[in-house]
């Protein structure tokens, strides 16, 4: 097992030995430079985490400087990247076709993002911000959880290489489990809004969240004392006069006017 660090502005490389301790290792390699980490005899590199988990991470794996931390960071092709995307994203068992329609669209909003990079020194993130990226497989113990699935890379294989356009290049195909039966605007003229019949039919769609007054107290502690909640401003879009834009919180003595928009997407 071998490690990468961050020292200052260099990287450090160390080797787990038979004691279980961390041994130095010295390198002819620049120190300065990004070292890349690939396993000659698979296709995948494990990636420990913390508490113990593992990732098996496709093509190869770097150890990328981010501010004053370091962050790691996988380079991987397109349809390998997508063959763990499509089935966290979108349930494996279900019809070949929409699995192929979540293929393009997942491609269209990775190929659309690296077009426009998130940061210096990655391209997209693996969490619902993004698109979900979980790897070829997960380990905990001694169980290892592979990720990809037949059928969705039979989707993936099935859609080679296609993307959807728009009017200005590779389309942003951002994409929902749910939106409450109306989408919103999404800054492009393919996304309009408009009602979305389908959303309706979803089963167990319904969903509530409880805030007690001392949660929202601790999040917002300039208003004091917690006594009511307002919206003052929606978008127009859907029932009750669409997603919240702002939100009035007051409290004795102090009240906070918080916008309270919809995220950009939220992963299926």
């Amino acid at each position: 097992m071998w490690r990468i660090s961050r020292s200052g502005s260099y990287r450090m490389l160390h080797y787990l030995n038979s004691s279980g301790s961390w041994v130095k290792k010295s390198t002819t390699l620049s120190t300065s430079r990004v070292w890349t980490v690939s396993n000659p005899t698979s296709d995948y590199v494990t990636v420990r985490l913390p508490g113990g988990s593992g990732r098996d991470l496709r093509d190869s794996v770097s150890l990328q400087f981010s501010g004053s931390g370091a962050k790691t960071v996988n380079t991987v092709s397109m349809e390998n990247y997508l063959r763990s995307v499509v089935p966290a994203e979108m349930p494996a068992s279900w019809p070949a076709e929409a699995l192929k329609a979540q293929a393009v669209a997942a491609r269209s909003y990775a190929a659309k993002t690296r077009s426009t990079p998130l940061s210096s020194s990655y391209d997209i993130c693996d969490t619902t911000s993004c698109q979900v990226y979980k790897g070829l497989a997960t380990r905990s113990g001694s169980t290892r959880t592979v990720n990809e699935s037949a059928s969705t890379n039979a989707a993936i294989a099935g859609t080679a290489d296609q993307v959807l356009y728009g009017s200005t290049g590779v389309a942003l195909t951002m994409f929902s489990s749910s939106n409450g039966g109306y989408a919103a605007p999404g800054g492009a003229p393919y996304l309009t809004a408009h009602a979305d019949p389908y959303d309706g039919r979803m089963r167990n769609q319904a969903w509530s969240v409880t805030l007690s007054s001392s949660k929202i107290q601790s999040a917002y502690p300039s208003i004091g004392t917690f006594t009511s909640i307002q919206v003052t401003d929606r978008d127009g879009y859907g029932p009750w006069g669409g997603r919240a834009n702002t939100v009035v919180i007051k409290g004795v003595p102090g009240r906070l006017r918080s916008p309270a928009g919809p995220s950009s997407r939220s992963s299926a």
